[in-house]
C-alpha cells in the first residue's frame, strides 16, 4: 500500500509542475459568488444542487437551506451553471469584482426528461445525455434504498433500466446472478459486462461456484448505501471506448462524494432487520410427493410404508421426523391418515408426503441485519465521504449465510483553480457459506422431491431418496474474501477550452475457500471412504487488476448554438491471478 501512496504523491507533484501559473492565479484579486437555489413550483430550497463555474473546478453544493457559496473566484465575467437531479439545468452570466460578493439566486423548473442528465461513462468527461450518440441508462440510487430492502449491488441492478437483465441462479443467501445487457451476444464467448467503480475497473463475475453448490459474486463487496448512481452503456460505444472486453456493455458504479462549499458534516445512520422464510403457501404442492401402493408392494419389504398402511407391518417400524405445532422436532411412526388417499373400489391406495416442509432440519426462518454509518461534508476547497457497513444474513438453509463488513473513504481536494484531485479507498471482508444444492444428488431439495412419499425404503430416512437432511447439512464449504480498491483521479483544466483527466487505480482481491468434511460417526461413510477420516481442503487465491486511464478534451464554439469537442485518450488494464491448492 505504501508504494501506491508514493505513486499518488508523485502524480500530484507532477500535475502541480504542469501548472506553473497556479500560484499566480491564486494571487490575483478574487471575489465570491453566493445565493439560493429553490424550486420554481414550490419555492422550497433544493438540497445538494451543484453550482459550478463553467471551465473551472470551482464548485459549490447547496445545503439544507438551498444556499451555496463559491470562494476565490477570479475577477471577471463567468458562466454559472446549476445541475441537480429532477430539475432542468440553468446557466447565467455573472461579473465578479475584486473583494465583491455577487448574489445569484436560481429558481429551477422540474424536468421529467432525462436528456439534460449528466453522465460520465462512455465519455472522456462529464457530458449531457443529449450530446451523446450511444445509449446510456442511469439508475439514481437515493430513493430506491428507502423503498426496497436492498442488501447487495446485484439487487440494486434488478429491473432498474431497460435492456439490463439479471438472472438469479438461486434464492439462496449470497448466491450470484448472471448479468446481461441486451441478451447474450455469443454462443461460446462470455456475455457479462465490464464493471467500473469511479473510473477504476474491478473484478466481477462469480466466485468459486461449482455444479453442486452456488458461488458468490465479486460485487458483494459494494455497500448499496455507498452508491450515488449507476450508469449502463448498452451501445457499441462500450467496446470502442473500453476495448474488446467491453463488447457486452459497461456498468459504472459512482459512489457518494463529499459536500464542498461548507455547511458542516452530515451524519447518516441506519439499522435494518428482517426475516425471510420459505412457506409452503408460496410453493403450494410443488414439492409434495406421491407413491401408489400396489397389491404387490403392500407385502414387499422394499416398501415399508405400503406394508404399514396395509397392516402387514407394525407402525413402529416406520420412524420419521416431523414438527409439532411450535415447530419443534418430533419423532413419529407410521403414516398419518390424512397422508393416505384411498382409491374407491380398489385395495390399492396412494401415499402422500411433504418432506421439505414437515422435516425440522430442511428449512428454517432466516434473519438479516444491516448497519450503516456515514458522514459527508467539506469546506470550500475539499470534500469528504466516510462510511462503515456491517451486514449479516442467514438463509433459509441451515448451512447458508453471508456476512460483510467494510468501509469506504472518498476525498476531493482543490489544489488550484485549474486542478483538483480525488481519491477513493474501500476495504471489505465477506464470509459466505453455501449449502449442497444445484445438481447435487444429495441436496435437500432434490432428495425431498424424489422421496417416494415414505412408501419405499430409504438409505437414511423415510421420505428422502438419498441423504437425510441431517447428513446434507454437514456439507461445509466456506469462502472468506478480502477486497481492497484504491484510486486517484486528477482533473486539470489549464485553459477554458482544454481539460484533462487522469485516473490510476488498483482492485485487489484475495480469497480463502475452505472445504471441511467431519469424521464419520455413522460407520457408513456417506461422503466416501477417503473422506470418512476427516478432510480440510484449502484454496488460496488472489486477483490484482490495475487501471490507468487518460482523456483530454479540447472544445471550440462554432456558433452560438453549436459547440465542437475533440477528445483523445488511452487506457491500460492489467490483471494478475494466482491460486494455491
Amino acid at each position: 500500500m505504501r508504494r501506491n501512496l508514493r505513486g499518488a504523491g508523485t502524480l500530484a507533484a507532477l500535475l502541480l509542475v504542469l501548472c506553473p501559473g497556479s500560484g499566480q492565479l491564486w494571487a490575483q484579486a478574487t471575489g465570491s459568488i453566493t445565493g439560493t437555489v429553490r424550486s420554481a413550483a414550490t419555492q422550497q430550497p433544493v438540497v445538494s444542487a451543484e453550482v459550478r463555474i463553467v471551465g473551472t473546478s470551482l464548485v459549490g453544493l447547496t445545503n439544507e437551506d438551498g444556499r451555496y457559496l463559491i470562494t476565490a473566484v477570479p475577477v471577471g465575467q463567468h458562466t454559472l451553471r446549476v445541475n441537480v437531479l429532477g430539475f432542468a439545468r440553468r446557466e447565467v452570466t455573472v461579473t465578479v469584482g475584486a473583494g465583491a460578493a455577487v448574489v445569484t439566486n436560481f429558481d429551477l423548473a422540474t424536468s421529467a426528461i432525462a436528456l439534460s442528465e449528466i453522465v460520465v461513462t462512455g465519455t472522456p468527461g462529464a457530458q449531457q445525455k443529449r450530446e451523446l450518440g450511444n445509449s446510456i441508462g442511469t439508475i439514481n440510487v437515493g430513493g430506491k434504498l428507502e423503498t426496497a430492502p436492498i442488501q447487495s449491488a446485484t439487487e440494486l441492478l434488478t429491473a432498474r433500466t431497460p435492456g439490463l437483465t439479471l438472472m438469479t441462479n438461486s434464492g439462496q443467501t449470497g448466491a450470484s446472478s448472471n448479468i446481461r445487457i441486451r441478451g447474450a451476444g455469443s454462443l461460446s464467448g462470455g456475455y457479462e459486462p465490464v464493471f467500473y467503480v469511479d473510473g477504476i475497473r474491478i473484478e466481477s463475475g462469480n466466485m468459486e461456484g461449482a455444479s453442486t453448490y452456488q458461488g458468490g459474486t465479486a460485487l458483494d463487496f459494494l455497500n448499496p448505501d455507498d452508491i450515488e448512481s449507476i450508469e449502463v452503456i448498452k451501445g457499441p460505444a462500450a467496446s470502442t471506448l473500453y476495448g474488446a472486453d467491453a463488447a457486452n456493455g459497461v456498468i459504472q458504479i459512482i459512489t457518494k462524494k463529499g459536500r464542498r462549499g461548507g455547511g458542516g458534516a452530515q451524519w447518516t445512520a441506519s439499522m435494518d432487520y428482517g426475516e425471510n422464510e420459505w412457506l409452503k403457501s408460496t410453493s403450494g404442492d410443488n414439492y409434495t410427493t406421491y407413491r401408489r401402493c400396489t397389491v404387490a408392494m403392500q407385502s414387499s419389504n422394499s416398501f415399508p410404508g405400503c406394508q404399514v398402511v396395509a397392516g402387514n407391518r407394525p407402525a413402529s417400524d416406520l420412524v420419521w421426523l416431523g414438527k409439532d405445532s411450535n415447530g419443534n422436532p418430533v419423532e413419529m411412526t407410521g403414516i398419518p391418515e390424512n397422508d393416505i388417499i384411498r382409491i374407491p373400489g380398489s385395495s390399492e391406495f396412494i401415499l402422500r408426503d411433504d418432506p421439505l416442509f414437515r422435516h425440522p432440519a430442511t428449512l428454517r426462518k432466516g434473519t438479516a441485519t444491516d448497519l450503516n454509518l456515514s458522514v459527508r461534508g467539506g469546506t470550500s476547497a475539499m470534500g469528504y465521504f466516510l462510511s462503515f457497513n456491517k451486514s449479516d444474513e442467514d438463509g433459509v438453509y441451515f448451512n447458508n449465510f453471508s456476512n460483510r463488513i467494510g468501509g469506504r473513504g472518498n476525498f476531493e481536494l482543490e489544489v488550484a483553480q485549474t486542478l483538483n484531485l480525488s481519491t477513493q479507498f474501500s476495504y471489505t471482508r465477506t464470509h459466505l457459506q453455501q449449502p449442497l444444492n444445484n445438481n447435487a444428488s444429495n441436496g435437500i431439495i432434490r432428495n425431498a422431491m424424489r422421496g417416494r412419499a415414505r412408501a419405499q425404503s430409504a438409505p437414511w430416512e423415510p421420505g428422502f431418496l438419498g441423504f437425510s437432511p441431517g447428513i446434507s447439512n454437514e456439507f461445509d464449504n466456506q469462502n472468506r474474501i478480502e477486497r481492497m480498491t484504491i484510486g486517484i483521479t486528477g482533473n486539470w483544466n489549464p485553459l477554458d477550452w482544454f481539460r484533462n483527466r487522469l485516473t490510476l487505480g488498483l482492485d485487489r482481491q484475495s480469497y480463502l475457500e475452505t472445504g471441511f468434511t467431519r469424521q464419520d460417526t455413522t460407520g457408513r461413510a456417506p461422503w466416501g471412504a477417503i473422506s470418512a477420516t476427516g478432510i480440510v481442503d484449502h484454496e488460496i487465491g488472489g486477483v490484482h487488476r490495475w487501471t490507468l486511464d487518460y482523456a483530454g478534451t479540447a472544445e471550440a464554439r462554432v456558433t452560438d448554438e453549436i459547440t465542437s469537442a475533440t477528445s483523445a485518450g488511452m487506457q491500460l488494464n492489467a490483471r494478475k491471478r494466482r491460486d494455491f491448492f
